[in-house]
């Protein structure tokens, strides 16, 4: 195990998915991750907002954010994932950043290495991105694994690239990655198709066969409930995406850092 001590940011991907604040997964997923990893080992916490689809107040929000966490923050207005994902990269000066959307949860036990060890294996093994497992590490449809050498914490490499909870290392991926992502295309698909698209390559945490070390909450179900309630519904969130794009095109959406 290393003596070491790399600086890691924390950097949460999140959107409102949810009608109100209140029904937002940010909290229960931001709380998650920092008693499963401890706080006090990230020297900054960001988090990096879509308004889509819902459009509530971002100073309720930092607000709310504030009360419930309990520590210091900032606070970025995105244009979606992959704008998030470069503003996270660049907002920056840590060695290590730890990406993290803001419905998944760590399984109790899965991860059984500090992050000062994986960081280490990846040091080691001149990586630039270590994912964790959402599935244990077998083919899929979408990908194929290996075993990767690796002496300090056993990993698989993989054909594709996914923005599921990951370790990068910030230097490699402002070279390696921040030019291929493409704000343009939005959500995730800027990033994560874009690529794999370009290298057909990543790393998986745990061997072959490992379990799954993460399980998805699904932030985006709250939506889906709200809008299939009714047709009204339906046609509020069509002029709130109606809206947003006028007074994007018109300049009247200021992104980046608010608090």
């Amino acid at each position: 195990m290393s003596s070491r001590h790399p600086t890691i940011d924390i950097n949460i991907f999140m959107n409102h998915c949810a009608p109100s604040i209140d029904g937002l997964p940010v909290f229960a997923t931001t709380k998650g991750v920092l008693e499963y990893f401890s706080k006090d080992r990230f020297a900054a916490i960001r988090f990096f907002c879509d308004s889509e689809p819902f459009d509530l107040d971002n100073k309720g929000l930092i607000s709310r954010l504030r009360s419930e966490l309990n520590f210091k923050f900032e606070f970025y207005r995105t244009a979606g994932l992959a704008d998030g994902y470069a503003q996270a990269i660049r907002a920056s000066t840590a060695e290590y950043l730890f990406q993290l959307e803001h419905d998944w949860s760590f399984i109790a036990g899965g991860v059984t290495h500090s992050l000062e060890t994986i960081i280490s294996a990846m040091e080691l093994t001149q990586i630039p991105y270590l994912r964790f497992n959402q599935r244990a590490n077998f083919n899929a449809h979408d990908e194929t694994l290996a075993e990767f050498e690796s002496a300090i914490v056993p990993m698989c490499a993989t054909t594709m690239f996914s923005n599921n909870p990951h370790i990068l290392n910030r230097q490699l991926a402002t070279e390696l990655y921040l030019p291929y992502i493409s704000t343009e295309r939005g959500r995730s698909a800027g990033v994560e198709e874009n690529l794999t698209a370009r290298y057909r390559a990543g790393w998986i945490y745990g061997p072959l066969g490992y379990p799954a070390t993460i399980q998805h909450t699904d932030g985006k179900n709250a939506t889906r409930t709200w809008r299939r309630a009714s047709q009204i519904n339906r046609v509020i969130l069509g002029l709130k995406k109606y809206r947003r794009r006028i007074s994007r095109r018109i300049g009247l959406i200021r992104y980046g850092r608010l608090h």
